[in-house]
């Protein structure tokens, strides 16, 4: 454990304990219980994106137990796959693109959050910096979305961008809010983006051409 990279970005952990983040880590069931919603919703669907929310649950749940350079890799992983999945998800949706092209598209964006990310990551922003296009792209496709007759609840995409917006938030204010909540609001970061998952899943599972 002392030679890994440990993180200490949370506010809440304040030692190399193995529960020093116990809010922050428990808050991770909510990923796992949206996943088992989803697979209980739609069984005879298929399970990708469900799967997805729940390796990102397990991932983040171990990444705030042991902070190593291992599980935040695991971690930053499942949420890139995710948005992968779902890039793609919506470029065909919206666009009609092909599989490949869509692909492209999903890593371009992946290219563009990380360069925001970067470029941002030494400014009041943080490593938050990283979302802010995720939460830009979701009011974007719900633009778009208005001018879809064909689509189903399209407002999925509103709520989730509103409540993703919120997320953000909380996530940012986290390392600033220390010295007033010892437990920071990392946690919240957690729930409303377990609900943001949930909202853009049952998009996907109303609005998705796949089995």
């Amino acid at each position: 454990m002392s030679q890994e990279k440990i993180f200490f970005n949370y506010c809440e952990r304040s030692s190399l304990d193995f529960f020093s983040e116990p809010l922050n880590s428990l808050t991770n069931f909510f990923f796992i219980l949206v996943s088992l919603i989803l697979l209980y919703q739609y069984p005879k669907r298929n399970k990708y994106i469900a799967l997805i929310i729940f390796f990102i649950g397990v991932a983040s749940f171990l990444f705030h137990t042991i902070p190593i350079s291992l599980f935040g890799l695991l971690d930053i992983f499942f949420i890139m796959t995710f948005i992968v999945f779902y890039i793609c998800f919506l470029m065909k949706l919206f666009f009609n693109y092909s599989l490949i092209s869509s692909i492209i598209y999903a890593h371009i964006f992946l290219i563009i959050c990380y360069i925001f990310g970067k470029i941002l990551d030494d400014t009041i922003l943080g490593t938050t910096a990283f979302y802010i296009p995720i939460v830009l792209v979701i009011y974007l496709f719900y633009f778009l979305s208005k001018k879809r007759q064909n689509l189903k609840n399209s407002n999925l995409i509103q709520i989730s961008a509103l409540v993703f917006s919120l997320s953000t938030l909380f996530r940012f204010l986290d390392i600033y809010l220390c010295s007033n909540i010892s437990i920071g609001t990392h946690f919240i970061w957690h729930i409303l983006n377990s609900l943001t998952l949930f909202l853009l899943a049952k998009f996907y599972y109303l609005n998705s051409t796949e089995p």
